[in-house]
């Protein structure tokens, strides 16, 4: 952690695949090995920046099940895959946000809700830090809008 810090390192990590691809990790490599591969509160109580993503078509593209799994660390058939690497929902979202436009030299046009940014976001019905952990993956998605312009809204 003290080389990632020292050469300005930004993981890029895909927390969804603890609920996809935890179950057969733990068949492939041991509880232990996996309770190494995604060190998200360490990487954070380092001080270090990390990014999300999803590796899409590996996995599911859906954010909302990547944040559920850094918050929640369960695989799909709910056994604890690394609890104590969890971090918050408000955490989870910078990572996929800010975070991922900082990541990609980005973050003066998007990763944040500001006026000249490209207004890429998306409505929740829910608020993500107030609803139990365990439903951030299922909260519905109200509306997405991509350059200020909505291209999606829930009938």
């Amino acid at each position: 952690f003290d080389r990632i810090k020292r050469l300005g390192v930004i993981p890029v990590l895909q927390p969804g695949f603890i609920w996809e691809l935890g179950d057969n990790w733990f068949r492939q490599l041991g509880k232990e090995t996996c309770a190494q591969l995604k060190p998200f509160r360490t990487l954070l109580d380092n001080k270090i920046l990390m990014a999300f993503s999803s590796d899409r078509p590996v996995v599911s593209g859906a954010p909302l099940l990547g944040i559920h799994s850094a918050v929640n660390q369960k695989t799909r058939t709910g056994q604890d895959y690394a609890p104590q690497e969890k971090i918050t929902p408000e955490e989870a979202l910078r990572c996929y946000t800010i975070n991922g436009a900082y990541a990609t030299f980005e973050e003066k046009i998007k990763g944040s809700i500001e006026v000249g940014k490209l207004a890429d976001l998306v409505i929740l019905a829910e608020d993500l830090a107030r609803v139990k952990p365990e439903r951030i993956k299922d909260i519905p998605v109200v509306a997405t809008m991509v350059g200020g312009e909505f291209c999606y809204e829930k009938k």
